[in-house]
């Protein structure tokens, strides 16, 4: 799947905010079950625009010196 572009996200989000649960470009056209799964599929993909599609996880290392 291609990186969405801020088009794509707000193609759907000016759908989400005007009730239309169908979206299309050219020949294609998406209809999502509820505003729900849109918004899910708008939060998804301003994560996949931002680089990251979940949190980088980190860790924590301690030593000790010593006893």
């Amino acid at each position: 799947m291609a990186t969405p572009t801020q088009a794509d996200i707000d193609t759907i989000e000016a759908a989400y905010y005007r009730g239309v649960l169908s979206v299309g470009h050219g020949d294609k056209r998406v209809v999502y079950r509820s505003r729900a799964e849109m918004k899910a599929t708008i939060e998804d993909m301003k994560r996949q625009l931002a680089g990251s599609s979940r949190p980088k996880p980190y860790h924590l290392t301690t030593t000790k010196r010593g006893l």
